[in-house]
């Protein structure tokens, strides 16, 4: 069945939920490297984790074949695909529920970008910080959030430096400033001295201060995984303009409902109730 993105189904398969559906094909018997082996594939669908929609996966095992000694399991999908020719389309549908493939839309969308976790691309400002600025001077000083607002809110005439002591006497640390009103804890202060408190008041009397909103973190972007995002479509024929393009969240929606169609129709021919 082939999902045309211009021609969508318009009626999406529903799914009846189920507990236990399960199916072991083989065991197979082949050599290697002059070991007698056996292969089994397991395929199941169902909603055995319990969230709410079945879900579908093949794995298997490989085992010694006179002692049945497990040597390899899990998502072995190359053995399975060189040892069951017949279940080889189904490989592409591990991890397929119900409604869909796991995450369909962020996984995709996430491959076929260049945008990193935080959906910044490389170089985009992602984190800001409040900074002082004073008149036409290029350097900035760093402000906490809440004492950006109290200097902006307050008359430079009314400021009064004032000490805040270390109060645990554990530790011998030196007093910090801060201006009256804004804060009576010690690792609270903006000052760690009474120099830097006399130098940003004697700023703040001498020039118009502008309070900045200026970047501190930056995007890292990332390469387009366009392999990775047909394989979380399902779509083993996307271009890479329809990975690519603008509208790849709509084109992926309209072709959703012929996927699962297609993915129905093969859990029905294994013998599992979709």
């Amino acid at each position: 069945m082939h999902c045309d993105v211009d021609t969508p189904c318009l009626l999406m398969k529903k799914s009846i939920l189920t507990k236990s559906q399960k199916k072991t094909v083989g065991p197979v018997s082949f050599v290697e490297n002059g070991r007698d082996l056996e292969i089994i594939a397991k395929l199941r669908y169902d909603d055995e984790c319990g969230n709410g929609h079945n879900s579908f996966s093949i794995t298997g095992i490989v085992r010694t074949a006179n002692r049945g000694q497990e040597e390899i399991g899990g998502c072995i999908h190359e053995e399975i695909a060189a040892h069951f020719p017949e279940l080889k389309h189904l490989i592409k549908w591990h991890f397929m529920s119900s409604d869909g493939p796991r995450y369909y839309i962020a996984n995709t969308m996430y491959n076929a970008g260049n945008k990193d976790y935080n959906g910044k691309s490389k170089g985009e400002p992602r984190a800001f910080k409040k900074f002082a600025k004073f008149g036409g001077f290029p350097i900035t000083r760093e402000l906490e959030d809440d004492f950006a607002s109290f200097i902006q809110s307050h008359k430079v005439d009314t400021l009064q430096i004032v000490p805040i002591e270390h109060k645990k006497d554990d530790y011998d640390f030196g007093d910090k400033f801060t201006f009256k009103g804004y804060t009576d804890v010690w690792h609270e202060c903006p000052f760690n001295n009474e120099r830097e408190a006399q130098e940003f008041l004697q700023a703040l009397q001498s020039y118009k201060l502008e309070v900045v909103d200026l970047p501190y973190l930056w995007g890292t972007g990332k390469e387009r995984d366009l392999e990775a995002a047909r394989n979380s479509a399902v779509w083993a024929d996307a271009t890479d303009e329809e990975l690519t393009s603008d509208g790849l969240k709509q084109r992926l929606e309209k072709r959703l409902p012929c996927l699962i169609k297609e993915f129905a129709k093969d859990m029905e021919s294994l013998g599992f109730t979709f």
